[in-house]
């Protein structure tokens, strides 16, 4: 199964395996201050996951996969 391994954001920024056939959508995640602060991921669950590596390292990742 082809997936991601990504670190999620927060105190302990712990890694998360995210399968590929999860994904559903992938965004830039835009802080309050309305700076870029890493990814959102939409997944096929209605839930998300909040990371703190850039949108464009992510979609690169994924396109390598595809």
């Amino acid at each position: 199964m082809k997936g991601i391994e990504l670190t999620r954001t927060g105190p302990e920024r712990n890694p998360v395996w995210i399968p590929l056939s999860s994904i559903v959508l992938v965004w830039p995640y835009n802080g309050f201050d309305g700076k870029e602060t890493g990814t959102e991921i939409a997944l096929m669950n209605n839930g998300s996951v909040h990371v703190v590596e850039k949108y464009a390292k992510i979609v690169e990742d994924l396109l390598d996969l595809a």
